[in-house]
């Protein structure tokens, strides 16, 4: 594992690879030292860990058999491409038939052993209205959850408690207690106006056949003057706990008075018997739901795309059995092992590119999905195992060598300069100005990639910097 981290080092430019580079006026040529001038810029910097790993199918998602099935003939092999819904496999017919035939006889066996046991525990309840009045809507029917009802709706009933319905209408030219007919389709009846607010006129008449929400429309003197949805004008829920409904006692519009039924539900206490039989009976009902949706279809099928890790042979399974694996289909992992001194620089979620060697003119986006906690020590050097899920356009294959860069820090739109143009010494990092004083500046530097070094304070764009020659800056360390 390689990391490209801050360099600061002394130039070992050779005097050849310098040919043509400038000389201090005023010297001999043969004394003269020799440099290259550069300009500090502004551009990115990258800082990567890097290494090499191996490229390979994310983790293989398994299909199991969905009934007691005889294998017959199996259709792919590991390594092939399959699509959800390919056949992968036949089974024998006629066993699984039997099979279907066993489990009707266990779930009707399991259904009687439910009832008794049911009725051996149930109790009966009638849920009374509780306050007088007309029913409006009934929620409930026989055989439904109160809980689920109560639930949805606030109760089981609702009941008009003072015999009127409402209906607002924007009109004009009304006064308190005008009376005025309201019609409901074939119905008819007097109402009266009992608020005004504004051009918000309300009418109240008798509850005895509209029902709540109900399109109402309002005339006087023989003229329409308004419509409105019907609502009640002092409603009351009929409350409940729970329990199973047996009988429905009431419909929309009756009269009723509060020690009046209007549903009888019953109850059910269980023990760990009852629940054991119902769990069967639960399982035995999805087992043939199951094994009947797979004689239908005819053929046992690919659950999902992929490439097929491996797939059991001909034979009898019972159901459940880890039929075949697949590998998803352009879900990729990569694997590297990275030194003690970088773990600590990765994180999970890290972007990374990977360039692998049977696509060099290529990089592939990656990002750190794992890290192991575990160190491999080898010859005195401890690694960590990472673990990147690869992008994949449909090129890459499963066993690939590469090289992934993990991108650890970045900076855009920094000052840069070469690495080679950075100097030390006892008082710190420091660069040649050019020129023919050539003025030693000091500088903070901050990251670098190995080629280039972010300038964090000491220089400006554009400022001419002196890379010197190696036997130059030898001379003056002596």
């Amino acid at each position: 594992m390689k990391k490209t981290g801050i360099v600061i080092a002394l130039c070992l430019v050779s005097a050849s690879a310098l040919l043509g580079c400038s000389a201090i006026t005023g010297a001999s040529a043969s004394n003269a030292p020799v440099y290259q001038s550069v300009s500090v810029t502004t551009g990115d910097i990258v800082q990567t860990v890097s290494g090499p790993g191996v490229l390979k199918f994310a983790d293989s998602l398994d299909q199991e058999t969905t009934a007691n099935v005889k294998i017959t003939n199996v259709a792919v092999k590991a390594g092939d491409t399959v699509h959800a819904g390919d056949p992968i496999a036949e089974f024998d017919a006629v066993a699984l038939s039997t099979d279907i035939a066993n489990l009707y006889t266990s779930v009707t066996q399991l259904r009687q052993q439910a009832q008794a046991l049911a009725l051996s525990f149930q109790s009966g309840k009638t849920i009374a209205a509780g306050m007088k009045g007309r029913i409006k809507e009934v929620y409930v029917k026989e055989g439904d959850s109160v809980a689920e009802v109560v639930a949805e709706k606030g109760g089981i009933a609702l009941i008009s408690v003072d015999g009127l319905m409402t209906v607002q209408i924007q009109a004009a030219g009304l006064t308190a207690n005008d009376e005025v007919t309201v019609v409901s389709g074939n119905y008819e009846c007097k109402g009266n106006v009992s608020k005004i607010e504004g051009g918000a006129v309300t009418v109240s008449f008798p509850d005895k056949k509209v029902l709540s929400g109900s399109t109402v429309e309002v005339y006087a003197g023989g003229e329409l003057i308004g419509s409105g949805l019907a609502q009640i004008d002092l409603p009351y829920l009929v409350p409940a706990d729970d329990g199973i409904v047996t009988r429905v006692n009431v419909k929309a519009n009756d009269y009723i008075a509060p020690f009046m039924p209007v549903a009888h539900v019953k109850y059910m206490t269980s023990d760990d018997a009852y629940q054991a039989v119902q769990d069967q009976l639960a399982q035995a009902q999805r087992d043939l739901d199951a094994a009947k949706a797979l004689k239908e279809q005819g053929a046992i099928l690919a659950e999902q795309d992929g490439i097929v890790a491996s797939i059991l042979p001909e034979g009898s399974y019972p159901n459940g059995t880890k039929f075949m694996s697949v590998y998803p289909q352009g879900e990729f992992e990569f694997t590297v092992a990275v030194d003690e001194l970088d773990i600590f620089s990765i994180v999970l979620g890290q972007a990374a590119t990977i360039q692998f060697d049977g696509v060099p003119e290529r990089t592939f986006d990656a990002v750190v999905t794992k890290i192991s906690s575990v160190g491999q020590v080898s010859n005195g050097f401890t690694t960590y195992t990472v673990t990147l899920r690869a992008t994949d356009d449909g090129t890459l294959k499963s066993g690939l060598n590469g090289t992934v860069n993990i991108i650890i820090n970045q900076r855009a739109g920094v000052l840069i300069l070469p690495v080679e143009a950075i100097q030390e010494d006892s008082s710190g990092s420091f660069v040649t100005l050019a020129g023919s004083e050539q003025v030693k500046t000091p500088v903070t530097v901050g990251i670098s990639d190995g080629s280039s070094i972010e300038i964090l304070s000491g220089l400006a764009e554009g400022d001419q910097v002196v890379i010197r020659a190696a036997a130059d800056i030898m001379a003056n360390a002596q």
